[in-house]
């Protein structure tokens, strides 16, 4: 009978330090989803930074082009 109280309290245990392990692994998890999706959403407002710089670059290159023909056609006409 001691043997097998003795073994039923080591299960419970076990079964504690399961449970807990599973708790911890369930919080390191959504604290790990939280930071993805913090970094997606810094990710996502780079991507329209970077867009946006881009189209700017165009814009101002289109600008440029326009300006040396503006003065080449001045100069020569």
């Amino acid at each position: 009978m001691k043997i097998m109280r003795e073994e039923k309290r080591q299960k419970a245990e076990e079964v504690v330090e399961l449970e807990e392990t599973v708790l911890k692994l369930r919080q390191q998890s959504e604290k790990e989803r939280l930071s993805a999706l913090e970094l997606e959403a810094v990710l996502a407002n780079h991507k329209q930074r970077v867009e946006k710089q881009r189209r700017q670059g165009e814009t101002q290159s289109s600008y440029r082009l326009c300006l040396e023909r503006m003065i080449r056609d001045t100069m020569h006409p």
